[in-house]
């Protein structure tokens, strides 16, 4: 199992959790993900041995890799607090010990067979001191479940070799127990592995080679039906003997770097790529052969989004003086048809309105002409499906019935420019529910816009009026603003009009906050745009022309991030003991692992992300400021 599946997704947690787990991991991503990649890590090597990725097979679609650079690790450890509070014994040892958790998921004697090479848990995390890596390759493009997986390790640490000593005892115990078959085979003059599970008449496939510095797995992402094991071997096989090879081909590496906005910017340690076009095509075949119905379909959506064109997607991580940068490049070329002509509208630099105040803990902005975009849409989607029509058609007679106004004209009237602003998260108590799911993880934010027609949103607050039930909505006057506010609901808010602005509040408490800011705008340092953490992001980098952007507080993010996991943790375990399902403390190690309160003091700085577009394709750009260590 690969090391990342340690972390579990929102889709894998029970229904009910699912609803406050995704917001909290989509908003707090870009804020824990170098913290937790910082963290795997915390182990260096002295040198670099050979990179599987620089042979990967030239059928490759998707790949990333960890480079445990000691430079990098050095880097962080040294200059900064982030280093300095992640690289320690402990939190190795906690690594090690989460690893081999999940090692015992398929054999439980983990801890034995280290032993007996001299081996604790903390050693688990030599298999991450060289290059990592994980790929998702074609084996036959026009074969459907040729397609496997790659994962690999490679590392001139000492430990490593003994790890691989222990890796073949634990085969070893497997085959003896039935478990697993193992046959040895040669692949290019390189002894090999190829491991079988087998159930009923179907089994999962594996070939692996274990040398002195590297353990390449190619293996299967699905069942495999016997009478086609023969054949699926040989891709495995096949795949294995390119990422084997003395010589680089370089072709999936090459294609990497050469879809890259620029040179990464300081010292790269993580990297990730798809050949989208090649991806594209071979998910095409497989799913909607050439000539059939379903395949003009796919293609018609593919050429109405207009993403044909898209050649490459690749994401870096860098370290710099005193920053770690994340960069996605998508190369989707100008100039841009269908729907991405979306990418195409004129960008602005982050902003501020006056009435943002500083006490919040992010401000984000939008430079979006939704009437043009509506309109881009409207055209894009009937060129390829004219029985979408009747759909439009509808939209605009019901808006034209009720507002008198059509539906682009509507989105029009709320300007080009489009803020939200967001308080800190915080867990709160669900009133008639006393056991851990009577909590949840609530962050406060509000949409604002400034309108160019009030009028006509003063018919769509009266809408609301007539069609909102009354259990639901309550029509409130307040600070010289009208509308309704969200009744017997577990999370408050409302939607505001007034002072020649339109406000959508989700949360506690950030209605009252908007509205007294619109009414009086606040000055000096209260004001978000002559705060510090505005000052910083300008000097951390420069805000350029964009789409959308983000400016946030990381330190505060951060140390919530500790306090959210550990509540979705103790959901996550109050819904599997309802459910009678067997109990994961996966999360509760993960937030073991992140800085306690009193650590992540000052451990982030700013966050700055910006997404934007130019010529070669579009860019999402996230800085994150590294404060220097005590």
């Amino acid at each position: 199992m690969p090391f990342g599946s340690a972390l579990p997704h929102p889709t894998q947690l029970p229904s009910p959790l699912r609803q406050v787990a995704g917001p909290c991991f989509a908003r707090l991503s870009l804020q824990v993900a170098p913290v937790l990649v910082c963290l795997f890590l915390a182990s260096t090597a002295n040198a670099q041995p050979v990179s599987t990725w620089e042979r990967l097979p030239e059928s490759t679609l998707a790949a990333g890799r960890l480079i445990g650079d000691e430079s990098v690790v050095g880097k962080l450890r040294d200059e900064t607090k982030l280093g300095e509070v992640l690289f320690s014994e402990e939190r190795v040892g906690k690594i090690g010990e989460l690893m081999a958790k999940r090692l015992r998921e398929g054999a439980e004697n983990v801890s034995k067979v280290l032993e007996n090479h001299d081996l604790e848990a903390a050693d688990l995390t030599a298999l991450l001191t060289g290059e990592t890596g994980i790929a998702l390759v074609a084996g036959d493009e026009d074969t459907p479940g040729s397609s496997y997986g790659m994962l690999w390790f490679s590392s001139t640490d000492e430990r490593f070799q003994k790890l691989m000593s222990a890796f073949e005892e634990l085969l070893e115990e497997l085959e003896a127990d039935d478990v697993i078959e193992i046959f040895e085979t040669d692949i290019d003059g390189i002894s090999a592995l190829t491991i079988q599970k087998r159930s009923d008449e179907t089994l999962d496939n594996a070939v692996l080679a274990i040398l002195e510095d590297r353990l390449v797995i190619a293996y299967s992402l699905g069942t495999v039906s016997a009478e086609n094991s023969d054949q699926h071997t040989q891709w495995l096989s096949d795949g294995l003997a390119a990422a084997l090879s003395d010589a680089s081909n370089g072709y999936f590496a090459s294609m990497a770097a050469d879809n890259r906005p620029s040179a990464p910017s300081g010292t790269l340690f993580f990297e990730a790529a798809a050949d989208i076009q090649a991806f594209i095509d071979w998910s095409t075949r497989i799913s909607a052969p050439e000539n059939s119905s379903a395949g003009e379909q796919v293609q018609q959506v593919i050429e109405m989004l207009g993403v044909g064109s898209a050649e490459a997607a690749t994401f870096t991580m860098t370290l710099d003086e005193g920053a770690m940068n994340q960069t996605l490049f998508v190369a989707l070329p100008g100039p841009r048809e269908g729907i991405a002509q979306l990418l195409d509208q004129e960008q602005s630099p982050l902003d501020p309105p006056a009435w943002v105040p500083s006490a919040i803990v992010s401000y984000s902005q939008a430079n979006f002409d939704l009437k043009a975009a509506y309109e881009v849409v409207e055209t894009a989607v009937l060129e390829y499906f004219p029985e979408a029509g009747t759909g439009f058609q509808m939209a605009n007679a019901q808006t034209a019935s009720f507002l008198q106004s059509s539906v682009a004209e509507l989105l029009g009237s709320l300007g080009t420019k489009h803020c939200v602003v967001q308080l800190e998260p915080q867990v709160q108590e669900i009133e008639g529910q006393e056991d851990t799911l009577g909590r949840q993880v609530q962050e406060p934010m509000a949409f604002v816009w400034q309108l160019e027609d009030e009028p006509l949103w003063n018919k769509v607050i009266q809408l609301i009026g007539q069609f909102a039930p009354p259990t639901a909505m309550q029509p409130t006057d307040e600070q010289g603003f009208r509308g309704y506010r969200a009744v017997n609901a577990p999370i408050e808010g409302g939607v505001m009009l007034g002072q020649g602005h339109l406000v959508l509040a989700i949360g506690d408490s950030i209605t009252e906050v908007v509205l007294s800011s619109l009414n009086n705008p606040p000055s000096g340092s209260d004001a978000f745009r002559d705060s510090d953490l505005f000052e910083r992001a300008n000097d951390l980098t420069e805000l350029r022309p964009v789409i959308t952007g983000e400016i946030s507080d990381g330190n505060r993010l951060i140390q919530f991030a500790r306090t959210s996991l550990e509540q979705l943790s103790s959901e996550y375990e109050e819904l599997t003991r309802e459910l009678d399902e067997e109990a994961d403390n996966s999360m509760d190690v993960i937030a073991d692992l992140l800085p306690t309160a009193e650590e992540a003091k000052d451990i982030l700085g700013v966050v700055v992300t910006q997404f934007y577009s130019d010529d070669s394709g579009i860019i999402l750009h996230s800085v994150n400021e590294l404060p220097p260590a005590n």
